[in-house]
């Protein structure tokens, strides 16, 4: 794992090239040891941080060069992109942790989660997303991940969702009761719980 003063080190490399207005090739051996120390950090923050409580974040605002691009593209006036996308970022929540980002969208039953690693890596670790449900919309609640018919599929980032029944429904499939535990060692192969 790459040291922090390297981090520190090459991170300043960047901000003295872009500063002097000389940002490096794409290329270059700068660039290159910085994409390798991004893919170790990124393997780092799944593997060796502890998992922290959710902070809430501000959403930015969109800047200008996104809504002119974007009303280029779809040929809507700019005012109108801006004001949909407003209106979009008001009906969302944004929650990080050490591991995950995820928008939380409650403006429908179920709520929508839709949630992604910071390093945005692929996730898929059951505990992880049921703890993210738990921690943010509330253990009680059952939440469903949907497998869909390909006519239907999206599938542009490793990007996971979630939707979750905040109104008292329970699914009347899947298991009910609880039975929870971790490494047995008589054959069974489980996980250690974390902290």
């Amino acid at each position: 794992m790459a040291s922090y003063s390297e981090l520190v080190g090459v991170a300043g490399a960047f901000v003295r090239a872009i500063a002097a207005g000389r940002p490096p090739a794409a290329d270059s051996g700068l660039m290159e040891r910085a994409r390798l120390l991004l893919a170790e950090a990124g393997r780092g923050i799944t593997r060796s941080s502890p998992w922290t409580p959710f902070e809430r974040r501000v959403a930015i605002p969109p800047g200008r060069a996104t809504i002119e691009c974007v009303a280029q593209i779809t040929g809507l006036p700019a005012d109108d992109v801006e004001q949909a996308m407003n209106e979009h970022d008001a009906d969302m929540e944004i929650w990080a942790n050490s591991r995950y980002q995820v928008l939380v969208h409650r403006t429908h039953n179920p709520v929508w989660l839709s949630i992604k690693r910071i390093d945005q890596e692929v996730i898929h670790s059951w505990r992880d997303l049921q703890r993210i449900k738990n921690e943010l919309i509330g253990p009680e609640f059952d939440a469903l991940e949907i497998y869909p018919a390909e006519d239907k599929l999206v599938d542009q980032a490793n990007q996971y969702h979630l939707w979750v029944f905040t109104d008292g429904r329970r699914l009347p499939f899947g298991f009910q009761h609880r039975e929870v535990r971790g490494p047995s060692g008589i054959g069974e192969m489980q996980a250690e719980f974390e902290p």
